[in-house]
C-alpha cells in the first residue's frame, strides 16, 4: 500500500470560533483518509483543545500575523513589525527541523494574513498552497505589514481563493503572474437540510438573526440602526444577535440600544453552538459587512432562510437580489431597512423561489464538493513535485 503524503497545516490564529479554522477542520476530517496532515497552531487554548477531541495532530509553534489595525501608526507599529518579525522567522526555522523528523510533502497556509510556512517551503523546496481566505483591508480593517514580500511570496505559491470577488482582490494586489485555482468554501450543508422550510403566510413578527459577532468590523451597529428606523415605523419584528466579542461588549451594545429604544426587540447572545437551533427559529439572517465569501450566508441558504447582505464583496456572488434575498448598500442602516421592510411585502415570491432551489443551495456549499476539488489540486500539486 503506498504511504500517505504528510501535509503540514498552518492555521495562523488560535480561534476555534473561527471561519477560517472550522473550515480547515472540515477539509482535514473528510480528507484524512488520503492524507496525513499535521496542524501548525500559533498558541495553545479553545482551538487546540478541538484538535484534540477529533484527533488531529497538531503542534504549537508561536507566531504572529503578519497584519496591523489600519489606523496604528508611528514608532509602535515599527516595532510591532520588527518583533513579529523575528517571531515569524524563528517559526520557519522551527518548522524546518520539524520537517527533519516528519518529512512533509506540501506545505498548506490556511489564511492570507500569515506567512509562516512560506520560507520553509521555499528552502525546503515543497509544493505550497496558500487559501486566501479573507481581503485583510476591506473586512478585517487591516493592512499587510510587508506589502512587497507578501506579494513576491504568494507568487511563489498555488493560491486558492475562496469566491471569484477574493480573486479578483489579490490578482490587483500580487499581478498576472500568480497561479489561482478558485474552490468556493464548504459548509456541512446536509445539517440543515432537515429544517423544515418557511410557511408561505407572512409572519406577524419577522424574526431576524445576526450572527456576525460584536466586533466593530461585523458592522452590528448599522443592523441596531436599521432596527430603531423600523422600530419608529411600528415595524413588528425581533432580532437575535449572536457570536464572538460577547464578553468584552455585551455593556457596550446593551446600553446602545437602551439609548437607540430598542431593548425590547433585540437580544444579545453569546458564541452559537447550536446553528440548526437557530437558523429553524429565523425568517431572515443578516450579513452586514464585506464578506470574502459569506459562511453564514451560505448556511442559511441551505436552512431555506431569507439572506440580507451588503452589494460588496462576495454576497452578490451568492445572494440573487430579489429572488432568495437582498443586497443592500454597505455601511447605509437606512438602506437596510428599506430592505428588510421589502421582505414583508415580497414574502410568498421570496419563499417560494428559496424552496424550489434549496435542493441546490445544498449541493453546492457541500464540504463534499469542495473537499473533493481540494484534493484534487493537492495531488496536483503533489505529483509535480515527484
Amino acid at each position: 500500500m503506498n504511504k500517505k503524503a504528510k501535509i503540514l497545516v498552518i492555521s495562523g490564529v488560535p480561534s476555534k470560533e473561527g471561519g477560517s479554522n472550522l473550515a480547515l477542520i472540515e477539509n482535514i476530517l473528510r480528507l484524512r483518509e488520503n492524507f496525513d496532515f499535521l496542524v501548525v497552531v500559533p498558541r495553545a487554548g479553545a482551538f487546540t483543545e478541538k484538535l484534540q477531541q477529533l484527533s488531529i495532530p497538531f503542534v504549537v509553534i508561536k507566531s504572529r500575523t503578519w497584519t496591523h489595525r489600519r489606523d496604528r501608526t508611528g514608532k509602535l507599529r515599527v516595532f510591532n513589525r520588527l518583533i513579529k518579525m523575528i517571531y515569524n522567522l524563528r517559526a520557519d526555522f522551527n518548522i524546518i527541523k520539524l520537517h527533519r523528523k516528519e518529512k512533509f510533502s506540501l506545505v498548506y497556509i490556511n489564511i492570507s494574513a500569515t506567512n509562516v510556512g512560506a520560507i520553509a517551503a521555499h528552502y525546503l523546496k515543497l509544493p505550497l498552497l496558500w487559501h486566501l481566505r479573507e481581503y485583510s483591508s476591506e473586512d478585517q480593517n487591516v493592512s499587510f505589514d510587508f506589502p512587497k514580500f507578501v506579494a513576491h511570496s504568494m507568487r511563489k505559491a498555488t493560491l486558492i481563493p475562496i469566491s471569484e470577488s477574493v480573486k479578483e482582490y489579490y490578482l490587483k494586489f500580487i499581478g498576472n503572474t500568480a497561479k489561482f485555482h478558485k474552490i468556493n468554501d464548504g459548509i456541512e450543508s446536509e445539517n440543515y437540510a432537515e429544517i423544515s422550510s418557511l410557511e408561505q403566510v407572512t409572519p406577524e413578527t419577522l424574526k431576524l438573526t445576526f450572527l456576525g459577532g460584536y466586533e466593530e468590523s461585523k458592522r452590528l451597529l448599522d443592523v441596531l440602526e436599521a432596527i430603531k428606523i423600523l422600530k419608529e415605523k411600528d415595524r413588528k419584528l425581533c432580532l437575535n444577535v449572536f457570536g464572538s466579542g460577547y464578553q468584552e461588549n455585551i455593556k457596550f451594545y446593551s446600553e446602545l440600544a437602551e439609548k437607540l429604544d430598542i431593548s425590547d426587540v433585540v437580544t444579545f447572545h453569546s458564541f452559537a453552538e447550536n446553528l440548526e437551533e437557530i437558523y429553524k427559529n429565523s425568517h431572515v439572517v443578516i450579513s452586514a459587512r464585506t464578506e470574502a465569501f459569506g459562511r453564514v450566508v451560505a448556511e442559511a441558504m441551505c436552512s431555506g432562510r431569507i439572506v440580507i447582505g451588503t452589494n460588496t464583496g462576495a454576497s452578490p456572488e451568492l445572494i440573487e437580489n430579489e429572488k432568495n434575498g437582498y443586497l443592500f448598500e454597505l455601511k447605509n442602516p437606512q438602506d437596510l431597512s428599506k430592505t428588510l421592510e421589502n421582505i414583508s411585502q415580497n414574502w410568498e415570491t421570496l419563499v417560494t423561489y428559496i424552496n424550489q432551489n434549496r435542493k441546490s443551495y445544498i449541493s453546492k456549499f457541500s464540504s463534499k464538493t469542495t473537499t473533493t476539488n481540494l484534493k484534487k489540486l493537492l495531488e496536483q500539486e503533489l505529483e509535480k513535485n515527484n
